[in-house]
């Protein structure tokens, strides 16, 4: 009984003084992300080629509405775990995106200069230099952002650790209902002091209906590298709820890690964004 109280207790000051949704507050929004090998390591043609010709389209894109931001990272470091790509490139849209994100070159076709070529021309400059080793479609499925007057130097970090997290299909709605009810108040705590600078759950859509697993992301924005990988420890969850006892402690990650598994967790750094 005591352990359900707390849970509850947590709910309720959620619902009821929450109000911290980020950029895309009540908006759907999914995400589609590419990873990236360099397969003959020429970081200057990649980039050029980014700068030149897609940040440009991109930032028409937001400007008329077809996109909502990016975010070009490179990988840092997997925690431990080679992994086969150099960057990610993660575009975020108001509408479902296919693994071909076709939206991107339907807004060129319809929007192109007299004289321009065709997409796929637009395209093969930058495919000649990158190999996709992997495409996913993501929904976000819940975010939050901090009000914290961050120094200049915290206002510059653009380190994210990013949890890739796996639940059984069974389990995925109980475990999204504990990342928003119970996590994410929690992780509003470390952003509320400036520890973190933002927060997102995401939920995998380009996966197989009868695959066993459910895949999430979490993105964490963290202010410095002192503060990585600081907020969860009891107090902040007391912040949110004053009567969470020990046990109640351990009995949330006991629950949340019966129903899922942190699969790899890696750390991107921003290259450039819109």
């Amino acid at each position: 009984m005591k352990k359900r109280n707390a849970l509850r207790s947590i709910l309720l000051v959620l619902l009821i003084s929450c109000n911290f949704m980020g950029t895309w507050a009540q908006e759907k929004t999914y995400v589609h992300l590419e990873c990236i090998k360099l397969p003959t390591n020429d970081w200057s043609a990649y980039g050029d080629e980014m700068q030149k010709v897609w940040k440009p389209l991109y930032q028409d894109m937001i400007g008329k509405g077809g996109m909502r931001a990016w975010k070009l990272f490179w990988v840092r470091f997997p925690a431990g775990q080679d992994i086969p790509y150099n960057l990610v490139n993660v575009t975020f849209h108001p509408d479902t995106v296919g693994l071909a994100n076709s939206t991107v070159a339907a807004f060129y076709e319809a929007h192109k200069q007299p004289g321009q070529g065709s997409f796929s021309e637009l395209e093969k400059p930058l495919l000649e230099v990158i190999n996709k080793v992997k495409v996913e479609t993501y929904e976000v499925m819940e975010q939050a952002a901090g009000n914290f007057e961050l120094d200049s130097l915290a206002r510059s970090n653009q380190n994210y650790q990013v949890d890739f997290m796996d639940a059984a299909r069974g389990d995925a709605v109980a475990y999204a209902k504990m990342e928003s009810e119970i996590f994410k108040p929690m992780h509003q705590v470390a952003m509320d002091d400036g520890r973190l600078k933002s927060w997102m759950l995401c939920k995998r859509t380009s996966q197989d209906d009868n695959a066993i697993l459910q895949r999430f992301i979490i993105f964490n924005h963290w202010s410095s590298w002192a503060n990585w990988q600081s907020a969860g420890n009891l107090p902040d969850f007391q912040k949110v709820d004053p009567n969470l006892s020990q046990e109640d402690y351990n009995e949330i990650f006991n629950k949340v890690g019966r129903l899922r598994q942190m699969t790899k967790s890696e750390m991107w750094s921003i290259w450039d964004e819109l």
